[in-house]
């Protein structure tokens, strides 16, 4: 007779889809397929140059294609560099603060967490920018944060401020599922490491403004109105 043999179990192949998008519908899910196994968890890197790309760079370059180009380059060379060294910053500051609590939680799952959590609002972003061209014509979201100027008639400025806080809100709940994957441990103990990470991000972003100051000097004023756009509410 024949030896019966079990089929092998298939392993999952990760998509791409799984971070950029899966993870807003099925944050848990997701983080449990990506986070939890791999020391490494794929895609983080690129999760973060999207976020970038997607809700960092169009400001910055629609205001140096629209105004004086001197001023904006150096805003957009400091900007980037700000966010690039805020979520490194982050990164490590709150793997090292979760490692003094007694909480494992290795660099690589604490930078996927991180990374995968910006999705919801790179996603919203990029719909608003887009709704924005196809219904206006224009961009008047992008001036808006560029520089606060906001025409009273373009509604998408107007629900930008409602949708950014949702979409936020979205990605702390996206970190906490991650950071719990990350330290194999329930969904409570990736809240608390959630909520610990925001101090963690401003101190981080107050740091690296007052670093960036040192190489761009009068940079900081700038870089502080530019986040501040994204938080202002039009008038």
């Amino acid at each position: 007779m024949k030896k019966k043999t079990n089929p092998k179990k298939k392993s999952y192949r990760p998509s791409f889809l799984d971070p950029l998008i899966v993870s807003i519908a099925d944050a848990r899910g997701t983080a449990s397929r990506l986070i939890k196994p791999n020391a490494y968890p794929p895609y983080a890197v690129r999760m973060l140059l999207i976020f970038i790309a997607v809700f960092i760079l169009p400001p910055l370059l629609y205001g140096q294609m629209h105004y004086d180009h001197s001023v904006d380059m150096k805003r957009t060379v400091s900007v980037v560099l700000t966010t690039i060294a805020t979520i490194s910053l982050t990164v490590v500051l709150l793997s090292f603060t979760a490692h003094a609590s007694n909480v494992k939680s290795p660099f690589g799952k604490v930078l996927a967490a991180v990374a995968y959590s910006t999705a919801p609002l790179s996603a919203v972003f990029l719909t608003l920018m887009l709704v924005n061209k196809i219904l206006m014509g224009s961009l008047a979201l992008l001036t808006f944060i560029s520089n606060g100027i906001s025409l009273q008639n373009d509604i998408i400025t107007q629900v930008y401020p409602f949708a950014l806080r949702v979409s936020a809100l979205a990605a702390l709940f996206n970190l906490s599922h991650g950071l719990a994957a990350a330290a194999r441990g329930g969904l409570g103990l990736g809240l608390v490491l959630a909520f610990l990470a925001l101090p963690l991000i401003l101190g981080s972003f107050v740091m690296c403004v007052w670093l960036t100051e040192l190489i761009y000097p009068m940079s900081s004023s700038e870089t502080i109105a530019f986040f501040s756009n994204f938080l202002a509410y039009p008038s």
